[in-house]
């Protein structure tokens, strides 16, 4: 209750840009790709070396955090 009396003119300093949502993104949104086959999910083994690449350059995130992270996931793909 505290945070809605607050906050209930937030609304009032929203700003929006001109060209909000960007037309790809809308695009996106409305016609999404998607795959059609109708063949069983079944999830694939992650690239862990390419992954902590990216968190690295992208999220600032040491290797060793990262595999932290991933690697219960592996380990789970694995059983």
């Amino acid at each position: 209750e505290k945070f809605h009396k607050d906050h209930r003119s937030a609304r009032t300093r929203w700003i929006c840009p001109k060209y909000f949502p960007a037309d790809a993104v809308l695009n996106a949104y409305l016609n999404p790709v998607v795959d059609k086959s109708r063949d069983p999910f079944s999830w694939g083994m992650p690239d862990v070396d390419k992954l902590v690449s990216f968190c690295s350059q992208h999220m600032g995130w040491e290797s060793g955090n990262t595999k932290r992270v991933l690697d219960p996931v592996v380990k789970r793909l694995e059983s």
